[in-house]
């Protein structure tokens, strides 16, 4: 039973470290626009970034202790509103600067409200939408101010 429980636990830290990386990759490579980092720069944002992160989730989780059923919704609203904003990052052919992280970010607070009047199932579709359309109009808007600077 004891490896059992360490097997579990160094999952979920694998799990954990990886996620972790995946968004500082996402936030460094889309929201800090530098081209000449050095690497020590990217290492400094990275370790930043993830302070940053474990900061949030720290303040998330002591505010609201959530059971476990309500942390899987809480997740699936960050994951749900995650989704357009890595499409419209692979749409785009250019550095995107800051609105993925925008985009995510309003995405997972109308999940997050729309929890607390809505179902939970119902809040994940939501937060999706919303995400949506904010990465449409974000796209629209991008391709009009490119096409203006290509006249």
């Amino acid at each position: 039973m004891i490896i059992f429980v360490i097997f579990c636990l160094i999952a979920m830290l694998t799990a954990s470290s990886s996620e972790l990386h995946g968004w500082t990759s996402l936030l460094i490579k889309n929201v800090w626009l530098e081209n000449s980092m050095t690497d020590k720069k990217i290492a400094g944002y990275r370790h930043l970034s993830v302070w940053i992160l474990a900061l949030v989730i720290f303040v998330i989780v002591s505010i609201a202790l959530p059971m476990s059923l309500s942390l899987l919704f809480f997740f699936g609203n960050l994951y749900a509103a995650l989704i357009p904003a890595v499409l419209y990052i692979l749409i785009m052919e250019h550095r995107t600067g800051p609105a993925p992280a925008i985009i995510v970010a309003i995405g997972f607070v109308v999940g997050i409200m729309s929890q607390l009047s809505l179902h939970s199932f119902f809040s994940i579709w939501a937060s999706f939408l919303a995400a949506l359309l904010l990465s449409i109009a974000s796209y629209l808007f991008n391709i009009q101010r490119y096409k203006r600077a290509a006249e």
